[in-house]
């Protein structure tokens, strides 16, 4: 169940389950802005942080960002810093799976 669409912020977070676990993912969207993330994305990754804590589960995520989307200014680069403080604060407290979200080439081989 989205906790959060795409929309125009590039960020997508989802609650659901795997193999009956309870988990928290969120993959970020590399076409939306070059992947950039603004304040409204980063929002939406610190609240999925946020209720993964609260709900002891763990957090799966999937990263395509290129940065701060600087044409917001120090909203973005304080989002930026929301974010890395939401992931500092579930370190050791919940498990976290992430990785970078594999590039497929416009042909679509790789």
């Amino acid at each position: 169940m989205p906790l959060r669409p795409f929309g125009s912020s590039g960020v997508l977070a989802v609650r659901g389950r795997v193999d009956g676990a309870q988990v928290v993912a969120h993959c970020t969207c590399g076409t939306r802005m070059g992947g950039a993330m603004g304040s409204e994305g980063c929002r939406h990754l610190v609240e999925a942080f946020d209720l993964a804590v609260r709900e002891r589960c763990p957090v799966i995520g999937l990263w395509h960002c290129g940065g701060a989307r600087l044409v917001e200014g120090v909203e973005a680069l304080d989002g930026v810093g929301q974010t890395s403080a939401a992931v500092v604060r579930a370190s050791g407290r919940v498990p976290h799976f992430s990785g970078p979200r594999p590039v497929v080439p416009p042909t679509g081989k790789r």
